[in-house]
């Protein structure tokens, strides 16, 4: 079915806001109408006001989304601020913070620690009528955290260095526990980047411990940085980068021989987690974002464009606009349920093989 649209407009005064908002059926137009009071009044069915205590606090995984948070404060007046933070980071920042929480938005990062902060209690359940629309495998049970997209990992290949020295471009994980392979592979440390964590869930649920102690064995070198084993191989360091695969990529590459391989023995992959904050100041207002985000593809395909990625449509299968840009049917069957429990065991047992 077609989906409300959100609020139009509202308005910001300097200390907070009183917003009014009624519905009335779907797929109906919103008019805003400024009383003597300046509250505004969106016209619609079911009443409730929320409070607007100052600029919405947003915390996401960089800046390059600010064009899609300042056209949330064009759609809906409400203004923001914004920081740039790993979500590693975001989650040793709640539990510090506990019931005191800072911000009110968690855009992105990995969905470990989203799942990790929803069982700590500090994330606020969101209801909203695009959630039918959007794909059960992204969306938490209980409202608690959403998906704005998927990484997927594959291999960033130097052909100079392979060239070097006399080996083929690996195809396959498999490949990469070769003895060609020893001391020729950059990977990211699992225990500081949420990706590299990504790939070691799925290699152990997909190929067992004996392929990880193996394929640990092979590394030349743990990056500490999402980025650190494309920018290697860019730079000729290594032969095979671990990389994430998007658009960016090529920006990174440039004019350097190298080629992005998508294993043929599957790609592991990651949800993108969004949150909005419990008990945080402008908690009703985090809420107002996630509703207006899912709600119109205009923004999904905002987002695309920032990604230069179209995993978005993975999440709302229905939004147009944006294609799939990867096979679905080659990415790796996992089971998420165990993917933050089993995280402190596997990255222990990770370091304990990379040595």
């Amino acid at each position: 079915m077609k989906i409300n649209k959100l609020l139009k407009s509202v308005f910001l005064s300097t200390l907070s806001l009183i917003l009014l908002f009624s519905f009335t059926g779907c797929a109906s137009s919103t008019t805003v109408t400024n009383t003597e009071t300046k509250t505004q009044t969106v016209t619609k069915t079911d009443t409730k006001t929320i409070t607007v205590n100052g600029p919405l606090q947003i915390i996401a995984t960089n800046e390059t989304y600010k064009e899609l948070f300042d056209k949330f404060t064009a759609d809906t007046g409400i203004k923001y601020e914004m920081l740039s933070m790993s979500s590693g980071a975001v989650l040793t920042k709640l539990k510090a913070e506990d019931k005191n929480p800072t911000f009110d938005v968690w855009f992105g990062g990995g969905i470990n620690d989203f799942i990790n902060a929803k069982d700590l209690g500090y994330l606020a359940k969101v209801d909203f009528d695009a959630i039918k629309d959007l794909n059960p495998l992204f969306v938490d049970s209980d409202h608690r955290y959403f998906s704005k997209g998927m990484t997927i990992v594959g291999f960033a290949v130097n052909n100079e260095v392979l060239k070097d020295k006399g080996i083929d471009a690996p195809k396959s994980w498999d490949d990469l526990i070769k003895d060609d392979y020893k001391d020729e592979i950059v990977f990211s440390d699992p225990s500081v980047s949420g990706t590299c964590y990504a790939v070691l869930y799925a290699l152990m649920q997909t190929k067992g411990e004996n392929y990880v102690k193996a394929f640990a064995n092979n590394l030349l070198f743990l990056g500490q940085r999402g980025k650190d084993p494309i920018e290697k191989a860019v730079a000729g360091e290594c032969a095979v980068g671990v990389t994430y695969i998007d658009g960016t990529l090529a920006g990174i590459i440039g004019d350097a021989d190298v080629d992005i391989v998508y294993p043929t023995d599957g790609i592991p992959w990651t949800p993108e987690g969004v949150a909005a904050i419990a008990n945080s100041k402008n908690s009703e207002a985090a809420k107002v974002f996630i509703e207006w985000f899912y709600s119109d593809d205009a923004n999904l395909q905002l987002l695309a464009r920032i990604d230069k990625k179209g995993a978005i449509k993975a999440i709302k299968p229905g939004m147009t606009g944006v294609e799939l840009d990867y096979d679905p049917s080659t990415l790796m069957d996992l089971d998420l349920t165990e993917y933050a429990s089993k995280a402190t065991d596997y990255k222990a047992l990770f370091s304990s093989y990379f040595k």
